[in-house]
């Protein structure tokens, strides 16, 4: 009686406790230490944008698929960003996390995880704090979270959780095809993120650079631009001449039209670009570019002096063109 007593006892514990271990190796739809104590310091004037908390798998991240999460933030500035990121064994390099304006151009910013910060255990996820240099984004505008890293073995690889339930409707993940090397999406799926920001009210981003497109070497070429800050305070512009020289304007009312001139001493295509900066230091994105082409200018004289030597390498004598 007191053994059959003993089974039953047993069959009931393990009743209880299978379900419970069903649910966090398949669904696992609740974070594993999912608070802030987990996270590395954040700061505190900052406020949560963007997220997507909810999952129920999780993909490795492997140097031949970087994966990404796009998002569309409503606050002009990026702070940072928390991930509910995991790790199997131990990968030799860290987790570089950036943030891009195209999948295919560069970094706007990026930071690297100590793999020491990102927990192991294969289903032990934790959200980890990717702590930016602040960045302007434009609020409407689609961005991309991206994910990746240079360790090949798959036993030894970062893991990012996600939900397959298209939970969040202004973004998707995606991936780089490892065959195509183009990025493609995954519409019905969202990794699990958190975007932090601040409303700072940036001026707007000035109109791309109205001016000559071709013009000589050593004369003055006169650009102008305009923009418009939300606050309507003042602003002064940087052009940058694509040349290593730049030049900052006086304060202008919001919106009113500017014009700077500059002269180019060498040949080449120049990309002129402008921001702007309001009263209280707040500098807005850089323009859209203006590409300027200043061809080579050959005199009469050094338009003779290319001819001779034509004529000497031809004929193999010395002509003695001169000007009169």
């Amino acid at each position: 009686m007191r053994e059959r007593r003993k089974i039953i006892c047993f069959l009931m514990m393990l009743l209880l406790i299978t379900p419970s271990i069903l649910l966090s190796r398949e669904t696992a739809s609740t974070p594993i230490k999912n608070n802030d104590e987990e996270t590395r310091a954040a700061p505190t004037d900052d406020q949560i944008d963007q997220s997507q908390t909810h999952w129920d798998k999780w993909w490795r991240m492997l140097i031949v698929f970087p994966n990404a999460q796009s998002f569309v933030p409503t606050l002009d500035t990026l702070t940072r960003v928390e991930l509910l990121l995991g790790r199997e064994g131990t990968p030799k390099d860290d987790l570089k996390v950036s943030i891009r304006e195209k999948l295919e151009k560069e970094d706007l910013t990026a930071v690297y995880i100590p793999m020491e910060e990102i927990p192991r255990g294969k289903y032990n996820m934790t959200w980890v704090m990717c702590d930016f240099p602040d960045i302007q984004l434009e609020p409407g505008r689609t961005y991309y979270i991206v994910c990746e890293s240079e360790e090949k073995d798959e036993k030894q690889a970062y893991s990012w959780a996600f939900s397959q339930e298209d939970r969040y409707s202004y973004g998707c993940r995606w991936y780089l095809h490892p065959i195509s090397h183009i990025w493609r999406s995954n519409e019905e799926v969202d990794t699990c993120f958190k975007t932090y920001g601040s409303n700072i009210m940036h001026p707007y981003k000035p109109e791309r650079p109205s001016g000559p497109s071709m013009g000589k070497i050593g004369q003055s070429y006169a650009y102008s631009t305009y923009t418009s800050d939300p606050k309507n305070l003042k602003v002064r512009y940087c052009f940058d001449w694509g040349d290593g020289n730049t030049t900052w304007t006086d304060f202008y009312d919001s919106g009113e039209k500017v014009e700077c001139s500059h002269t180019w001493q060498s040949k080449g295509n120049f990309s002129i670009k402008v921001k702007a900066e309001n009263e209280e230091g707040y500098e807005s994105m850089w323009s859209e570019p203006l590409i300027v082409s200043m061809p080579k200018i050959y005199t009469h004289s050094t338009l003779l002096k290319r001819i001779n030597e034509w004529l000497m390498r031809i004929f193999g004598e010395v002509f003695f063109l001169q000007a009169y």
